[in-house]
């Protein structure tokens, strides 16, 4: 993995399929990942149909992913810089975002106490 990309477990909160005008699937998941026994950090992570690939990630997410399934995420970051429409100083922000490219169901094995692959 390079130096900019994430690998993620957690149970899927909600997941939205928009289509750009062009007819671009986007699918954006919340993940709710367990940092201890009692808490959670959530996560949006975003699916992209890419033109170069013939993985259509973004439609297999849609299809294939529901509420509730625990799932591997694995994706990059992505910094965009962009001057919000109301802005009165012309100042840039930047926004970090995740990009997921790749996922897997997993299962929580109970006996070795850690997540596996559901085949």
């Amino acid at each position: 993995m390079s130096d900019n990309s994430f690998r993620l477990i957690g149970r899927v909160g909600w997941l939205e399929t928009k289509y750009t005008e062009n007819g671009t699937c986007i699918t954006t998941i919340n993940l709710g990942v367990k940092k201890n026994k009692t808490d959670y950090e959530n996560f949006f992570i975003k699916f992209l149909n890419s033109a170069e690939s013939k993985v259509k990630i973004a439609e297999i997410i849609a299809d294939k992913v529901r509420k509730g399934d625990y799932i591997r995420v694995t994706g990059s970051l992505s910094i965009d810089k962009f001057i919000p429409k109301n802005s009165t100083d012309g100042k840039k922000i930047e926004k970090l975002s995740l990009i997921g490219w790749g996922y897997k169901p997993v299962r929580f094995d109970e006996e070795k106490r850690t997540f596996v692959d559901v085949d």
